[in-house]
Protein backbone atom coordinates (compact mmCIF):
# COMPACT_ATOMS: atom_id res chain seq x y z
CA UNK A 1 0.00 0.00 0.00
CA UNK A 2 1.20 3.60 -0.88
CA UNK A 3 0.76 5.88 1.80
CA UNK A 4 -1.56 8.01 -0.87
CA UNK A 5 -3.32 7.28 -3.69
CA UNK A 6 -6.53 7.01 -5.50
CA UNK A 7 -8.17 3.62 -7.27
CA UNK A 8 -10.85 4.99 -9.73
CA UNK A 9 -13.71 2.44 -9.37
CA UNK A 10 -16.74 1.60 -12.12
CA UNK A 11 -20.06 4.25 -10.59
CA UNK A 12 -17.21 6.84 -11.95
CA UNK A 13 -16.19 8.11 -8.46
CA UNK A 14 -12.85 6.61 -6.90
CA UNK A 15 -11.15 5.44 -3.89
CA UNK A 16 -8.74 8.05 -2.28
CA UNK A 17 -6.59 6.79 0.42
CA UNK A 18 -5.00 9.02 2.80
CA UNK A 19 -2.33 6.57 5.07
CA UNK A 20 0.24 9.39 5.64
CA UNK A 21 1.02 12.82 7.11
CA UNK A 22 -0.74 15.49 5.73
CA UNK A 23 1.62 18.84 4.68
CA UNK A 24 5.53 18.70 3.67
CA UNK A 25 6.13 15.56 5.46
CA UNK A 26 3.61 13.49 3.65
CA UNK A 27 0.85 14.56 1.06
CA UNK A 28 0.68 18.42 0.47
CA UNK A 29 -2.90 20.00 -0.14
CA UNK A 30 -1.64 21.07 -3.76
CA UNK A 31 -0.44 17.85 -4.43
CA UNK A 32 -4.01 16.37 -3.25
CA UNK A 33 -6.17 18.35 -4.84
CA UNK A 34 -4.44 18.33 -8.10
CA UNK A 35 -5.25 14.60 -8.63
CA UNK A 36 -9.17 14.81 -7.25
CA UNK A 37 -10.38 17.58 -9.14
CA UNK A 38 -10.97 15.61 -12.41
CA UNK A 39 -13.19 13.09 -10.29
CA UNK A 40 -16.93 13.17 -11.29
CA UNK A 41 -18.61 10.31 -9.02
CA UNK A 42 -18.10 10.02 -5.28
CA UNK A 43 -15.24 9.96 -3.35
CA UNK A 44 -14.54 7.45 -0.99
CA UNK A 45 -12.11 9.13 1.17
CA UNK A 46 -10.08 6.00 3.17
CA UNK A 47 -7.87 7.13 6.05
CA UNK A 48 -5.62 6.45 8.45
CA UNK A 49 -3.54 9.50 9.23
CA UNK A 50 -1.70 10.87 12.66
CA UNK A 51 -2.54 14.26 11.05
CA UNK A 52 -0.19 17.11 10.25
CA UNK A 53 -0.27 21.26 9.40
CA UNK A 54 -3.33 22.65 9.89
CA UNK A 55 -3.73 25.33 6.88
CA UNK A 56 -3.00 22.27 4.92
CA UNK A 57 -5.50 20.43 5.68
CA UNK A 58 -8.38 23.09 5.87
CA UNK A 59 -7.34 23.79 2.35
CA UNK A 60 -7.96 20.14 1.79
CA UNK A 61 -11.25 20.21 3.87
CA UNK A 62 -12.90 22.75 2.27
CA UNK A 63 -12.24 21.72 -1.73
CA UNK A 64 -13.66 18.10 0.02
CA UNK A 65 -16.99 19.26 1.57
CA UNK A 66 -18.19 20.89 -1.46
CA UNK A 67 -17.77 17.34 -3.25
CA UNK A 68 -19.73 13.97 -3.17
CA UNK A 69 -17.39 12.73 -0.07
CA UNK A 70 -17.95 9.27 2.45
CA UNK A 71 -15.01 8.94 4.92
CA UNK A 72 -13.83 5.73 5.96
CA UNK A 73 -11.57 5.51 8.95
CA UNK A 74 -9.52 2.44 8.75
CA UNK A 75 -7.19 2.80 11.23
CA UNK A 76 -6.42 6.44 12.81
CA UNK A 77 -7.65 9.75 11.61
CA UNK A 78 -5.68 11.61 14.74
CA UNK A 79 -5.52 15.45 14.68
CA UNK A 80 -6.11 17.58 11.34
CA UNK A 81 -6.99 14.17 9.62
CA UNK A 82 -10.00 13.84 11.91
CA UNK A 83 -11.23 17.51 10.65
CA UNK A 84 -10.27 16.16 7.34
CA UNK A 85 -12.54 13.51 8.00
CA UNK A 86 -15.40 15.91 8.64
CA UNK A 87 -15.77 16.81 5.33
CA UNK A 88 -18.05 13.62 4.28
CA UNK A 89 -21.53 13.13 4.22
CA UNK A 90 -20.84 9.99 5.89
CA UNK A 91 -18.24 8.58 8.40
CA UNK A 92 -17.97 4.79 8.72
CA UNK A 93 -15.39 3.57 11.46
CA UNK A 94 -14.07 0.23 12.01
CA UNK A 95 -13.99 -0.96 15.25
CA UNK A 96 -10.95 -0.94 15.94
CA UNK A 97 -9.78 2.28 14.47
CA UNK A 98 -9.35 5.79 16.88
CA UNK A 99 -10.27 9.47 16.11
CA UNK A 100 -8.17 11.73 18.03
CA UNK A 101 -9.08 15.48 18.40
CA UNK A 102 -6.47 18.71 20.24
CA UNK A 103 -5.81 22.01 20.38
CA UNK A 104 -3.92 23.51 17.77
CA UNK A 105 0.12 23.12 18.33
CA UNK A 106 3.02 25.54 17.37
CA UNK A 107 6.78 26.14 18.63
CA UNK A 108 8.15 29.45 18.43
CA UNK A 109 11.45 31.48 19.34
CA UNK A 110 11.50 35.24 19.70
CA UNK A 111 10.70 37.81 22.36
CA UNK A 112 7.37 38.06 24.36
CA UNK A 113 5.36 39.76 21.13
CA UNK A 114 6.00 36.99 18.99
CA UNK A 115 4.84 34.55 21.69
CA UNK A 116 1.45 36.28 22.09
CA UNK A 117 1.27 36.27 18.53
CA UNK A 118 1.48 33.01 18.21
CA UNK A 119 -0.62 31.93 20.67
CA UNK A 120 -3.95 34.51 19.66
CA UNK A 121 -3.22 32.64 16.08
CA UNK A 122 -3.50 29.69 17.71
CA UNK A 123 -6.98 30.83 19.45
CA UNK A 124 -8.17 31.59 16.17
CA UNK A 125 -7.43 28.41 14.98
CA UNK A 126 -8.94 26.60 17.48
CA UNK A 127 -12.27 28.23 16.96
CA UNK A 128 -11.78 27.56 13.46
CA UNK A 129 -11.43 23.25 13.96
CA UNK A 130 -14.08 23.51 16.94
CA UNK A 131 -16.68 24.91 14.44
CA UNK A 132 -16.14 22.42 11.90
CA UNK A 133 -16.17 19.35 14.98
CA UNK A 134 -19.67 21.24 15.98
CA UNK A 135 -21.11 21.48 12.50
CA UNK A 136 -20.72 17.74 11.86
CA UNK A 137 -21.37 16.54 15.42
CA UNK A 138 -24.11 18.58 16.59
CA UNK A 139 -22.05 19.53 19.50
CA UNK A 140 -21.87 22.16 21.37
CA UNK A 141 -18.91 24.65 21.03
CA UNK A 142 -17.77 24.23 24.46
CA UNK A 143 -18.33 20.57 24.29
CA UNK A 144 -16.03 20.45 21.65
CA UNK A 145 -13.45 22.92 22.93
CA UNK A 146 -13.21 21.20 26.39
CA UNK A 147 -12.39 17.62 24.76
CA UNK A 148 -9.81 19.72 22.32
CA UNK A 149 -8.38 21.09 25.42
CA UNK A 150 -8.06 17.38 27.17
CA UNK A 151 -7.01 15.91 23.86
CA UNK A 152 -9.45 13.68 23.53
CA UNK A 153 -9.00 9.67 21.96
CA UNK A 154 -12.21 8.16 20.85
CA UNK A 155 -13.18 4.27 19.95
CA UNK A 156 -15.11 4.22 16.81
CA UNK A 157 -18.51 3.45 19.09
CA UNK A 158 -17.04 6.24 21.45
CA UNK A 159 -16.98 8.43 18.48
CA UNK A 160 -20.50 7.67 17.12
CA UNK A 161 -21.82 8.19 20.43
CA UNK A 162 -20.38 12.04 20.36
CA UNK A 163 -21.81 12.56 17.05
CA UNK A 164 -18.06 12.32 15.49
CA UNK A 165 -19.21 9.42 13.08
CA UNK A 166 -22.30 7.92 11.97
CA UNK A 167 -21.78 4.66 11.71
CA UNK A 168 -19.49 1.62 13.32
CA UNK A 169 -18.38 -1.21 10.98
CA UNK A 170 -16.38 -4.61 10.67
CA UNK A 171 -12.95 -4.22 12.05
CA UNK A 172 -9.92 -4.66 9.48
CA UNK A 173 -6.71 -6.14 10.06
CA UNK A 174 -4.29 -3.80 11.87
CA UNK A 175 -1.14 -3.56 9.70
CA UNK A 176 1.22 -0.68 10.06
CA UNK A 177 0.25 1.55 6.95
CA UNK A 178 2.75 4.55 8.19
CA UNK A 179 6.75 4.11 8.15
CA UNK A 180 8.00 1.83 10.42
CA UNK A 181 9.32 4.81 12.91
CA UNK A 182 7.36 7.35 11.03
CA UNK A 183 10.32 9.91 9.97
CA UNK A 184 10.97 10.27 6.25
CA UNK A 185 14.48 10.96 7.52
CA UNK A 186 15.79 8.71 10.43
CA UNK A 187 19.02 10.87 11.04
CA UNK A 188 16.99 13.17 11.66
CA UNK A 189 15.94 11.51 14.77
CA UNK A 190 19.25 10.48 15.56
CA UNK A 191 20.59 14.03 15.69
CA UNK A 192 17.40 15.40 17.56
CA UNK A 193 18.22 12.32 20.41
CA UNK A 194 21.59 13.33 20.48
CA UNK A 195 20.64 17.49 20.68
CA UNK A 196 18.71 16.42 23.57
CA UNK A 197 22.00 15.13 25.29
CA UNK A 198 24.01 18.61 25.13
CA UNK A 199 24.05 21.09 27.74
CA UNK A 200 23.30 24.09 24.89
CA UNK A 201 19.98 25.27 26.82
CA UNK A 202 21.30 25.97 29.78
CA UNK A 203 24.85 27.36 28.58
CA UNK A 204 25.05 28.86 25.67
CA UNK A 205 28.61 29.44 24.81
CA UNK A 206 29.73 29.80 21.24
CA UNK A 207 31.51 26.50 20.95
CA UNK A 208 28.47 24.70 22.16
CA UNK A 209 26.54 26.02 19.69
CA UNK A 210 28.61 25.32 16.76
CA UNK A 211 28.45 22.09 18.36
CA UNK A 212 24.42 22.28 17.48
CA UNK A 213 24.80 23.18 14.04
CA UNK A 214 27.27 20.77 13.48
CA UNK A 215 24.85 17.68 14.81
CA UNK A 216 21.56 19.67 12.81
CA UNK A 217 23.61 20.28 9.56
CA UNK A 218 22.70 23.67 9.46
CA UNK A 219 24.72 27.08 9.17
CA UNK A 220 23.36 29.23 11.55
CA UNK A 221 20.78 29.96 14.39
CA UNK A 222 17.67 30.50 12.43
CA UNK A 223 18.30 27.49 10.63
CA UNK A 224 19.02 25.69 13.68
CA UNK A 225 15.39 26.52 14.79
CA UNK A 226 13.74 25.59 11.81
CA UNK A 227 15.40 22.44 11.95
CA UNK A 228 14.67 21.84 16.27
CA UNK A 229 11.20 22.80 15.38
CA UNK A 230 10.56 20.35 12.40
CA UNK A 231 12.16 17.81 14.61
CA UNK A 232 10.26 18.28 17.90
CA UNK A 233 6.77 17.90 15.71
CA UNK A 234 8.14 14.74 14.58
CA UNK A 235 8.56 13.54 17.51
CA UNK A 236 5.05 14.17 18.90
CA UNK A 237 3.04 13.06 15.90
CA UNK A 238 5.15 9.49 16.41
CA UNK A 239 4.43 9.14 20.22
CA UNK A 240 0.89 9.93 19.22
CA UNK A 241 0.82 7.68 16.19
CA UNK A 242 2.76 4.71 18.37
CA UNK A 243 -0.22 5.26 21.09
CA UNK A 244 -2.78 5.15 18.69
CA UNK A 245 -1.15 2.22 16.88
CA UNK A 246 -1.09 -0.40 19.87
CA UNK A 247 -4.65 0.72 21.55
CA UNK A 248 -5.93 -0.51 18.01
CA UNK A 249 -3.92 -3.81 18.21
CA UNK A 250 -5.45 -3.99 21.91
CA UNK A 251 -9.08 -2.97 21.07
CA UNK A 252 -8.83 -5.67 17.95
CA UNK A 253 -7.12 -8.93 19.87
CA UNK A 254 -10.05 -8.03 22.43
CA UNK A 255 -12.56 -7.61 19.51
CA UNK A 256 -11.45 -11.22 18.15
CA UNK A 257 -11.34 -12.51 21.44
CA UNK A 258 -7.41 -13.28 21.74
CA UNK A 259 -7.49 -11.28 25.02
CA UNK A 260 -10.01 -10.29 27.70
CA UNK A 261 -11.13 -7.04 28.03
CA UNK A 262 -9.36 -7.55 31.66
CA UNK A 263 -6.26 -8.62 29.99
CA UNK A 264 -5.67 -5.23 28.02
CA UNK A 265 -5.47 -4.05 31.35
CA UNK A 266 -2.84 -5.95 31.78
CA UNK A 267 -1.32 -4.91 28.57
CA UNK A 268 -1.49 -1.37 29.18
CA UNK A 269 0.47 -1.88 31.83
CA UNK A 270 3.43 -3.59 29.95
CA UNK A 271 3.14 -0.76 27.59
CA UNK A 272 3.72 2.09 30.03
CA UNK A 273 7.22 0.19 30.49
CA UNK A 274 8.28 -1.48 27.06
CA UNK A 275 6.30 -0.91 23.94
CA UNK A 276 8.02 -3.89 22.42
CA UNK A 277 6.36 -6.64 24.92
CA UNK A 278 3.00 -5.41 23.25
CA UNK A 279 3.34 -7.95 20.48
CA UNK A 280 4.78 -10.69 22.08
CA UNK A 281 2.12 -10.33 24.82
CA UNK A 282 -1.49 -11.28 22.00
CA UNK A 283 1.00 -14.05 20.26
CA UNK A 284 1.53 -15.31 23.91
CA UNK A 285 -2.48 -14.85 24.10
CA UNK A 286 -3.11 -17.08 20.23
CA UNK A 287 -1.40 -20.17 22.01
CA UNK A 288 -2.99 -22.61 24.46
CA UNK A 289 -1.89 -21.97 27.83
CA UNK A 290 1.04 -23.49 29.00
CA UNK A 291 2.25 -24.98 31.80
CA UNK A 292 3.94 -22.82 34.49
CA UNK A 293 7.76 -23.76 35.47
CA UNK A 294 9.50 -22.60 38.44
CA UNK A 295 11.48 -19.46 37.46
CA UNK A 296 13.45 -17.31 40.14
CA UNK A 297 11.54 -16.82 43.11
CA UNK A 298 9.86 -12.99 43.71
CA UNK A 299 6.93 -14.07 45.39
CA UNK A 300 5.93 -17.18 46.82
CA UNK A 301 2.74 -18.40 45.98
CA UNK A 302 0.30 -21.15 47.74
CA UNK A 303 1.65 -23.77 45.64
CA UNK A 304 3.96 -22.11 42.80
CA UNK A 305 6.40 -19.55 42.84
CA UNK A 306 5.36 -17.05 40.00
CA UNK A 307 6.96 -13.30 38.32
CA UNK A 308 5.75 -10.95 37.04
CA UNK A 309 7.70 -11.70 33.29
CA UNK A 310 5.48 -15.36 33.78
CA UNK A 311 2.31 -13.73 33.56
CA UNK A 312 3.38 -11.62 30.28
CA UNK A 313 3.83 -14.88 28.69
CA UNK A 314 1.19 -16.42 29.91
CA UNK A 315 -2.09 -14.26 29.18
CA UNK A 316 -4.54 -16.93 30.50
CA UNK A 317 -2.05 -17.33 33.83
CA UNK A 318 -2.41 -13.17 34.53
CA UNK A 319 -6.12 -13.78 34.34
CA UNK A 320 -6.35 -16.71 36.82
CA UNK A 321 -3.93 -14.76 39.41
CA UNK A 322 -6.42 -11.55 38.77
CA UNK A 323 -8.98 -13.02 39.46
CA UNK A 324 -8.15 -15.20 42.38
CA UNK A 325 -5.31 -13.59 44.48
CA UNK A 326 -5.34 -10.01 43.38
CA UNK A 327 -3.22 -9.03 46.38
CA UNK A 328 -0.32 -11.54 44.47
CA UNK A 329 -1.53 -9.69 40.92
CA UNK A 330 -0.89 -6.27 42.88
CA UNK A 331 2.28 -6.97 44.36
CA UNK A 332 4.12 -8.46 41.63
CA UNK A 333 3.04 -5.78 39.39
CA UNK A 334 4.46 -3.47 41.79
CA UNK A 335 7.75 -4.82 42.16
CA UNK A 336 7.74 -5.09 38.50
CA UNK A 337 7.02 -1.84 37.75
CA UNK A 338 9.92 -0.55 40.94
CA UNK A 339 12.60 -2.80 38.98
CA UNK A 340 11.82 -0.78 35.40
CA UNK A 341 11.98 2.62 36.56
Amino acid sequence: MDWYKIENNRGGGADVYLFDEIGIWGISAKRFIDQIKDIKGTITLRINSPGGSVFEGLAIYNVLRNLDVEVVVEGLAASMASVIAMSGKSIKMAKNSMMMIHNPISSVCGDSEEMRKTADLLDKLKSQLVNTYSTFSGMSTERISELMSKETWFTAEEAKSYGLCTEVVEAVQITNKYRSDYFSEKEEYKKFVEMQSMPLMANKKEENMQDLYKILGVKNGEEAIVKIDRLLAMEQENKALKSANNEAKLNQAVAEGIITPRQKGFAEILLKHDESLLDEYIQNARKQPQKMTKETKIIAGDTEEITWDMLMKNPAKAEEIYRDNQALYEELKNQWMEGNR
